[in-house]
């Protein structure tokens, strides 16, 4: 009996450390603030016009819209974006001075749709 409980309480031990160890949601950050966000459309909507929003290594399933201007979006490592709303573009930029460095995109109708002047 002592036995079954020791194994019992090993199986749910192992099971605890491999949920919690080495796992990490992507995320963005906001230069300024230091917030992070889970989603990049959380992140620039959060923002201010000329903040700098930095996203974390990972694949980002969402289309999104800048609205801010002179924000600067940054990839830091392999930043996939999945624009998986295929009428619409990945990026939509609506707001003058974007910079947007180091990004993969796939799907959506366009990776990157401007309507704003000074885009980088």
């Amino acid at each position: 009996m002592k036995y079954l409980k020791l194994c019992s309480l090993l199986v749910v031990v192992f099971l605890f450390v491999l949920l919690f160890s080495g796992t990490s949601a992507a995320v963005s950050r906001n230069e300024r603030t230091e917030k992070t966000y889970m989603t990049i459309q959380e992140a620039i909507d959060d923002s201010e016009n000329q903040d700098t929003i930095v996203v974390d290594e990972g694949t980002y399933e969402e289309n999104i819209v800048i609205n801010k201007e002179n924000l600067t979006l940054k990839a830091n490592g392999t930043v996939i974006i999945d624009g998986w709303r295929d009428r619409e573009p990945v990026i939509n930029i609506i707001a003058n001075g974007s910079k947007i460095n180091g990004f993969t995109l796939i799907n959506g109708t366009h990776g990157i749709y401007s309507s704003a002047a000074g885009v980088t």
